[in-house]
């Protein structure tokens, strides 16, 4: 039951992550701009590495929720998978 509950939270904490706009507040804070008013209109990393530049642009795609958020889910799922077939 404690497992459930493990896996429940992880799977709470990688939502709640990938909800954060890192790209909106990395733009906002590094250069006063609202990234949504510029380039594509995106606020992932694309957007920001090609509006301002390339630190702003790795800030963000170091950031949970860059496509970080699934694969926690998907780890956890192999990881559950393996627990209960006995594999290591």
């Amino acid at each position: 039951m404690i497992l459930v509950f493990k896996y429940l939270a992880i799977a709470v904490v990688a939502y709640l992550l990938g909800a954060i706009p890192f790209g909106l507040i990395i733009g906002k804070r590094m250069a006063g701009v609202d990234i949504r008013q510029h380039g594509s209109g995106n606020i992932g990393a694309t957007n920001v590495f090609r509006t301002l530049g390339t630190k702003p642009g790795l800030l963000t795609a170091a950031r949970p929720g860059e496509g970080r958020a699934g694969g926690v889910a998907e780890h956890v799922d192999r990881r559950r998978r393996c627990f209960n077939s006995g594999r290591p």
